[in-house]
């Protein structure tokens, strides 16, 4: 019996099986909770989704009860062109805020971006108070104090499904 030659398998293949097994394991999460994959996701796993399902709430939240319109510029943001934006930025407002109603609002992609609109932070302040009443930016920022602790994937699976009852 003659032996098959040993046959290496390089290291961009590995990484390409192990790509095709994340996205596979991507796919299968969204899909147990009924939801496609979104092109663009900001987080992943639990977070992902729930950020997903939250930002379209609150996309249609200020679509119906403040007319589409923008946090920052105050004119009206077509549908495509939606996002859904934070007072404090995601990336250090601490996880108290990253899910907060009032940190969270309908944004123009630009106005949403601080390359574009270094100064959206200001206005965004401005029309919150304006929207939600004094006190509510420092109200905010005693909550970015805080910072909190994220939910067990159990609590993200919880907070999903509820969230998938309301749209429905």
């Amino acid at each position: 019996l003659a032996k098959k030659p040993f046959k290496r398998v390089s290291s961009v293949a590995k990484r390409k099986v192990a790509r095709k097994v994340k996205r596979g394991k991507i796919k299968a999460l969204w899909a147990s909770y009924g939801l496609s994959v979104p092109l663009y996701r900001r987080y992943s796993g639990r977070k992902g989704i729930y950020w997903y399902l939250f930002s379209k709430r609150i996309r249609q939240r200020d679509y119906e009860q403040h007319g589409g319109l923008c946090m920052t510029c105050l004119q009206f943001v077509e549908k495509g062109n939606d996002q859904c934006g934070h007072l404090f930025p995601a990336r250090d407002c601490g996880f108290t805020l990253l899910f907060h109603e009032k940190n969270n609002h309908l944004q123009h992609s630009k106005c949403n971006n601080p390359r574009f609109t270094p100064s959206a932070g200001v206005h965004n302040a401005i029309n919150i108070e304006k929207r939600y009443g004094a006190g509510t930016i420092a109200e905010l920022a005693a909550l970015k104090l805080l910072k909190g602790k994220e939910w067990s994937q159990k609590e993200y699976d919880t907070r999903i499904k509820s969230m998938l009852s309301l749209t429905t």
